[in-house]
């Protein structure tokens, strides 16, 4: 495997910024359009090889499906009928928002949508929006780690035996996600490139509801730690440290195991049990 990329969230913030509301663009066309699962795993993507897209989604002419591509830098627009459109997306928020919506309407695909970025670090109005910050090729390092992560976090995932999400994109977030339950508890792990809170990449776990006891629980590798926040249930360990170890995927499987185990073992979960046997 070729070497983790660097992805310093001060570099690209804008650009990730970018990303993440035309992400929230077609995501939204997504919550408009798709049936309704249990925890919003229908608005979810999943991770592809040339970036991250939604499922078919069902319209009055047959179904339809997005992709944004983050090697060739389009949104590819695909039917059943055969049809299949490309949009650039190094353009202006509004630009793209304009020309999806009317790329959309000419499909045939009626599919309304609140206009506007939700619960992120931006509350740009897309129609309205002339933020132009999309980079190429910091997007392209992005896909990258997503690609990875995904991969190492199916891995992980595999082993378990009890129910579980797939690993899907949350696109309010820009949050790569598994989660595993056991009676009416949770526990989520996956990757996010970074906030205005917290300035880096990371992975994380957390649990809920949080246990007694959680934050004693111990946790690896040396570089994984609890959040600052005595009463939070997260732990955090920094993309770099993953991406600068002798054995990256190794690395990151560790933590994965472990702030599981930190979670079930405080919530009282049978983790022998719940362990995954191979299929046959």
């Amino acid at each position: 495997m070729a070497a983790l990329p660097p992805l310093p969230y001060d570099e690209w913030e804008e650009a990730k910024l970018q990303l993440h509301l035309v992400a929230q663009i077609v995501g939204k066309v997504s919550l408009g359009l798709s049936h309704p699962w249990e925890h919003w795993w229908h608005v979810t993507f999943s991770v592809s090889p040339r970036g991250v897209r939604t499922g078919p989604m069902p319209y009055e002419g047959g179904f339809v499906k997005l992709e944004l591509d983050l090697v060739d830098h389009v949104v590819v627009v695909t039917t059943n009928t055969g049809e299949r459109r490309t949009l650039p997306l190094d353009v202006p928020l509004r630009d793209f928002y304009r020309e999806l919506t009317s790329l959309l309407a000419e499909l045939g695909v009626t599919v309304e949508i609140q206009p506007r970025a939700y619960k992120m670090d931006a509350d740009d109005v897309f129609s309205e929006s002339a933020r132009d910050a999309y980079d190429r090729e910091a997007v392209e390092r992005y896909h990258q780690v997503l690609l990875f992560s995904a991969d190492v976090l199916e891995e992980h995932g595999g082993r378990f035996g009890g129910k579980s999400s797939r690993v899907m994109l949350f696109w309010h977030s820009l949050d790569l996600s598994l989660v595993r339950y056991s009676g009416g508890g949770m526990i989520s792990s996956g990757f996010w490139p970074g906030d205005k809170r917290v300035r880096m990449p990371a992975y994380s776990s957390y649990v809920w509801p949080v246990p007694a006891g959680l934050r004693e629980q111990p946790v690896r590798p040396e570089a994984a730690s609890w959040s600052s926040d005595p009463e939070s249930a997260l732990v955090l360990l920094p993309y770099d440290a993953v991406r600068e170890a002798d054995d990256p995927r190794g690395t990151l499987l560790e933590f994965l195991q472990s702030s599981y185990e930190a979670g079930a073992r405080a919530s009282g979960w049978d983790v022998e049990g719940l362990g995954a046997s191979p299929p046959e």
